[in-house]
């Protein structure tokens, strides 16, 4: 179990290779220090929380975390068990991948995806660092907005529209490892 363990959070990291450490450094701009401590959603403790819930696609395993976390927080506990916060590149994997959300928490209004522009940016990247070759933006929603860092959270009252948000929110999230 724990070889796999490993292999899995090597294989992950493997994603993130392609970047120089400076460059990835430069992309992610994540600073993990502002959010230690955090907490998880207001009314709820470590034994009342759900386990993650698995599902697959196209041989791609997912957790749904339904603790909520920042973006930040999110992803160091995705890259902890050997994935990154869930990109999405097909309109199928995000109609399923809001599905699973729903059916899992019928009450979720947004949720964590790996999507996020770095300071004063219009370009938007995966923590996976895979490209950007699909989106899902709900209509109204402005992403061309020239301002700080932002995280793109799945809008699962607008059908899984995405939404652009501030990375200190605490939301439910999703891994793909």
């Amino acid at each position: 179990m724990m070889k796999m363990f490993f292999l899995l959070l090597h294989l992950g990291l493997l994603a993130v290779a392609h970047c120089s450490p400076s460059a990835l450094e430069d992309q992610l701009q994540f600073n993990l220090d502002d959010n230690v401590g955090e907490r998880v959603a207001p009314g709820k403790n470590e034994e009342e929380m759900k386990m993650p819930i698995q599902f697959q696609i196209n041989g791609e395993s997912y957790f749904y975390h339904d603790k909520g976390l920042s973006f930040y927080n999110a992803e160091r506990d995705c890259i902890r068990t050997g994935g990154h916060l869930a990109s999405i590149h097909t309109e199928d994997i995000n109609k399923y991948v809001n599905g699973v959300v729903l059916h899992s928490n019928s009450n979720a209004y947004r949720t964590w995806l790996g999507g996020y522009k770095t300071d004063y940016s219009y370009v938007y990247h995966w923590t996976d660092g895979s490209s950007w070759d699909y989106s899902r933006w709900s209509s109204n929603e402005n992403r061309r907005s020239y301002t700080l860092k932002t995280c793109v959270q799945m809008d699962q009252k607008k059908t899984g529209r995405w939404v652009e948000a501030s990375c200190s929110e605490v939301r439910p999230y999703v891994c793909k490892l």
